[in-house]
């Protein structure tokens, strides 16, 4: 039988505390950086946000290269096709910044609803007692989250990247703090 990969307890468990602290931080530095440049051109955001596609991409590449099947919570093919893609798009913002502005709203959108669902459905599948209800519900609040602001940017694709700049500053400080209270909570940290 063909083992399916979703997040839901078993995947939450196997991963660190410590990687959605990380990604809280990055992300709520993220929002702080967008806030703080409100003039920053959306050639410039294509950019920042081709970096951090380029970072994850090579992160992802690294756990590739030192994949252990027994602690993997995605097969090693998942973990290269996304490594390939966050490395193109990274690298692709650099070179072509203007044709990606409606692009990467859209791919900002569907990268939102992607997570946020898997999010928000663990948040509702984890068994009584394994974790917080708290941990659960902030799970739940991260996906909800995630899905609201994806649904409004895929709707409003052409509204231009610095007309959703403060929306996209605004969502990335909340996702950050979300993963950031996750981390604390998460039943793995020791």
């Amino acid at each position: 039988m063909k083992k399916m990969y979703v997040k839901n307890f078993q995947t939450i468990m196997e991963e660190k505390w410590w990687q959605s602290l990380l990604l809280g931080l990055l992300f709520i530095a993220l929002g702080i950086l967008l806030i703080a440049w409100p003039g920053l051109t959306s050639t410039l955001f294509v950019m920042i946000i081709g970096l951090v596609a380029l970072i994850f991409g090579v992160y992802r590449m690294f756990q590739a290269l030192f994949y252990k099947e027994e602690k993997a919570t995605q097969p090693k093919s998942m973990l290269i096709t996304e490594a390939i893609v966050g490395m193109a798009i990274g690298l692709f913002s650099f070179f072509f910044p203007g044709v990606l502005e409606v692009a990467i709203v859209i791919i900002i959108a569907v990268w939102m609803l992607y997570y946020g669902f898997f999010d928000f459905w663990a948040g509702f599948t984890i068994t009584k007692g394994k974790v917080t209800n708290a941990f659960k519900w902030i799970l739940v609040l991260n996906g909800l989250l995630s899905i609201v602001v994806g649904i409004f940017l895929l709707v409003n694709p052409l509204a231009g990247l610095l007309a959703m700049l403060w929306i996209i500053a605004a969502y990335a400080i909340a996702f950050g703090a979300l993963n950031v209270v996750l981390a604390f909570l998460h039943p793995n940290r020791k």
